[in-house]
């Protein structure tokens, strides 16, 4: 039963991190497919906390999520062409391979925790496992998560979207545990980008950058959206690099407590 709803969370998070974006993005003129994919992800993942931000402070229940997704199903089929168009690039989908890879090994890896422990930051799966509850209604306003944090402590957009897989598939730690791995693989995608614009020739070249940028950019949020903000160099980038910026200081939980 796990296994399935694991399966059935990454599925979801698949179909509702492409569908709202590419209606966006799709208007959007000049942009290198690798591009266009990388901006689609980041304003889907902005329209999905927006929305289960709403649903949160409305006090909708799970199935205002369920049909958010089909609706994100929808816009993802009315989209076919424009992502048919993006996968005909072979950088595209190499990308996409080496995501495939990275998010895989990470799952193999994380079979093997048998308990949780690193000294003061034992904690910080089960604080970000409450703060996904919290926006599902499981706790008052006024909690201390761990017994240590209000939630102010830290930024909401991560558990906003662990919230909104979570709502539709289970509660579930295992469920929680697989969707923020694989939210935080996808910082994978404008590394890749990054990593192409100054190295774009030679597939080899460009994916060992990635994997370097996506393991060395440093411990906290804030040094990997400075990593993304270098994208923001090229004019034409700089709208789609300032919301990746946004996404990804969202996406990586903070490591300094």
């Amino acid at each position: 039963m796990i296994a399935l709803k694991v399966a059935y969370a990454a599925v979801l998070l698949a179909c509702c991190s492409l569908g709202p974006g590419l209606a966006v993005v799709r208007r959007f003129r000049g942009w290198w497919p690798l591009e266009r994919l990388c901006a689609a992800v980041a304003f889907s993942l902005f329209i999905l906390y927006l929305a289960g931000s709403a649903f949160f402070g409305l006090g909708w229940g799970s199935r205002a999520y369920d049909v958010f997704s089909i609706f994100c199903l929808v816009l993802l089929a009315v989209c076919a062409r424009d992502l048919y168009a993006m996968l005909a690039s072979r950088r595209v989908r190499k990308a996409l391979l080496w995501l495939a890879l990275l998010s895989a090994w990470s799952l193999a890896a994380l079979t093997v925790i048998r308990h949780y422990s690193g000294g003061g930051w034992g904690g910080d799966w089960l604080e970000h496992f409450q703060r996904c509850l919290f926006f599902l209604g499981k706790f008052p306003l006024d909690v201390k998560l761990i017994g240590v944090y209000a939630l102010p402590a830290r930024p909401p957009l991560m558990n906003v979207l662990g919230a909104f897989v979570m709502a539709q598939v289970g509660t579930e730690f295992q469920v929680f545990q697989v969707t923020f791995l694989l939210l935080n693989a996808l910082i994978f995608l404008p590394c890749a980008l990054l990593a192409s614009t100054f190295a774009r020739r030679g597939g080899r070249r460009i994916a060992l950058a990635a994997h370097l940028a996506y393991f060395a950019a440093g411990h906290s949020a804030r040094h990997r959206a400075g990593d993304v903000a270098a994208l923001g160099q090229h004019p034409r980038r700089r709208v789609y690099a300032n919301l990746c910026v946004v996404l990804v200081a969202g996406l990586q939980r903070e490591r300094h407590h």
